[in-house]
């Protein structure tokens, strides 16, 4: 089983500013929400699951985003969070907690790809997991004083860029894009190539 990632972050890599996203990338939010709620090459019935910590759910996500939250399952990655918020599928303390619920009779034939979301702390622990998938990552051009940050996978020894290879990378759009206000922004694919050491 593989947790990809797919995060958007500015040139700092971060990825919000006060519990909002700061970077006013409609066409990028556009193509997160495609990406993430795409089934075209699962079997029928089966949905994507998210996967991500406590306060990404809380983020600010823009009015006019294109879709509910429940065209995707929703899992939180929290130690210390209780009661499960609405719309939320479970929450689990660790990768090795939510891998074995994914993989249980209840799960397993229900779910298609599995994405993590954020936030730094959630990337973190499935970055250095065995189960650790491709990182799909928005980097939108400039510095929006985020005060919460990603794992910056350009300076991670670990992790090298790929080019596209499964079908439904073909979602992902090639070289810059530019939103109406200027703003650029590309996706990056990266992936860890040293996960038998994670796995020891």
């Amino acid at each position: 089983m593989e947790i990809h990632t797919v995060v958007v972050c500015d040139d700092n890599w971060g990825i919000s500013k006060d519990g909002c996203l700061p970077f006013g990338t409609k066409k990028e939010a556009a193509h997160f929400y495609r990406f993430i709620a795409d089934t075209s090459h699962l079997p029928p019935g089966r949905k994507n699951v998210l996967i991500m910590g406590r306060k990404t759910w809380t983020v600010e996500t823009p009015a006019d985003a294109p879709q509910s939250r429940s065209v995707t399952y929703n899992f939180l990655l929290s130690k210390t969070l209780k009661e499960r918020p609405e719309e939320v599928d479970g929450i689990v303390s660790s990768v090795e907690e939510f891998v074995t619920l994914m993989e249980s009779p209840r799960w397993k034939d229900k779910i298609g790809r599995i994405y993590n979301i954020g936030g730094g702390q959630a990337c973190e622990a499935i970055y250095a997991s065995k189960y650790c998938g491709r990182a799909y990552m928005s980097l939108v051009r400039g510095d929006f004083h985020c005060d919460t940050f990603a794992p910056n996978l350009d300076k991670d020894e670990n992790f090298k860029r790929v080019e596209k290879s499964f079908a439904y990378e073909s979602l992902i759009p090639d070289g810059i894009q530019k939103e109406e206000n200027g703003t650029e922004w590309t996706v990056n694919i990266y992936e860890r190539y040293d996960k038998k050491e994670s796995s020891d």
